[in-house]
């Protein structure tokens, strides 16, 4: 007797492999499986990951797997490529301000930072010096950085200013002198600020006539 033998595999369609943002929700397709002779194929799949150069780099792969009544399987994959390609953002910038020179402190409060993908964010930040006149100014870069190497960047500007005049600590006492001395001698004050070390000292004489 001659039978009819159903050795040809079954045919898988798959979507498209995509690629996606890491905020957004892995959705596969759903395939179709066709077999020769039997009108009912049973689909199953597994799924597995496989990791990136970042926690929210990766690829999902889904491998479905076609079988009809008489065991003959045919396979398909379909990958999901999920990456992290935003940088983070600065929705709070801290102002800039102003401080006395004589202030160490340069500290600020630290801006606020979001990510599409990562809830800790490294805040980092880059001071440069920067002389004006008298004082000058900081240039304070903040840099926000998320797991997978994107950045962004603000700029905060910190003023430094000195607004206090020097002090006289020590003045020289009042001289009596003799006419044929000439000039009286000089004897200096002592002055201290509280931002500059070097301080230019200028006197100007004012010779008033008493009696004779």
């Amino acid at each position: 007797a001659l039978g009819h033998v159903d050795a040809v595999g079954d045919a898988v369609g798959v979507g498209d492999d995509q690629q996606i943002s890491c905020e957004d929700l892995p959705v596969f397709s759903s395939p179709i499986a066709t077999d020769n002779c039997t009108p009912e194929v049973d689909l199953s799949f597994e799924d597995r990951r496989e990791d990136g150069n970042c926690p929210e780099n990766y690829t999902l792969i889904r491998r479905w797997t076609a079988e009809d009544a008489c065991g003959n399987t045919s396979t398909a994959e379909q990958q999901i490529i999920v990456v992290d390609d935003e940088a983070p953002v600065f929705v709070e910038i801290v102002n800039d301000i102003t401080i006395n020179c004589e202030s160490d402190d340069y500290e600020t409060s630290m801006p606020v930072v979001e990510d599409n993908c990562d809830a800790t964010v490294i805040l980092s930040k880059y001071d440069v010096f920067m002389e004006e006149g008298c004082a000058g100014m900081i240039r304070r870069t903040w840099t926000a950085e998320d797991d997978c190497g994107n950045t962004s960047t603000a700029v905060q500007m910190i003023t430094v200013i000195d607004d206090e005049a020097p002090v006289f600590v020590e003045v020289p006492q009042g001289l009596t002198v003799d006419c044929e001395a000439g000039q009286a001698g000089e004897s200096r004050p002592t002055v201290e600020d509280n931002c500059s070390e070097n301080i230019s000292l200028i006197y100007e004489d004012d010779f008033m006539e008493e009696g004779c």
